[in-house]
């Protein structure tokens, strides 16, 4: 069997005369292009120059104000605002909204962002109180029995306070569902 010379080596061309070498030239220059793209520039300051928001590195441009102070448009920008929507990407939707019945990660990821929790952990793996918590949980009778106290003000999204019995559900459902 022989080889046709016309069809292997760098100079095999691909359909419409392109050869693969420039092929993959110019999908390189598009993968940059859209890069930079993304990068932005620096957000410019009321006189019009910028905050040195991109020149924060070694070699820098040395613009921007000196790292305590603020501008007024600075601070509303970090300040939180009611309302509005938020889209996230994942890869599959949560199969069910209940977090008793939620598994696996998309229905971690989208639980973990919606639903308040009693605790959390903190960097070094200890857990702490999370929005719910209201210090940690408490042993008694031998650790038979736990208990778990609440903040004050804690309601659902409809304003209805949230009950010991809301608490005891959360705990006592996986276990009913039977997982």
């Amino acid at each position: 069997m022989s080889r046709d010379n016309k069809s292997c080596g760098p100079e095999r061309r691909l359909s419409r005369g392109v050869t693969r070498r420039r092929a993959l030239q110019v999908g390189g220059f598009a993968g940059v292009v859209a890069l930079a793209g993304c990068a932005g520039s620096a957000p410019e300051n009321e006189s019009g120059e910028t905050t040195g928001g991109g020149g924060g590195g070694a070699g820098g441009n040395g613009g921007g104000t000196d790292g305590g102070e603020t501008t007024d448009s600075e601070t509303e920008q970090e300040q939180a605002r009611a309302g509005g929507s938020l889209t996230v990407a994942q890869a599959g939707a949560p199969p069910d909204w209940d977090p008793v019945k939620g598994l696996g990660v998309p229905s971690a990821i989208v639980g973990q962002n919606v639903f308040s929790s009693l605790y959390t952990y903190n960097d070094a793996l200890e857990l702490i109180p999370s929005d719910l918590g209201d210090g940690l949980p408490e042993p008694e009778r031998e650790g038979q029995r736990w208990v778990v106290s609440i903040v004050d003000n804690a309601t659902f999204h409809n304003g209805d306070p949230v009950t010991a019995e809301d608490i005891m559900y959360s705990f006592q459902a996986p276990i009913d569902e039977g997982s």
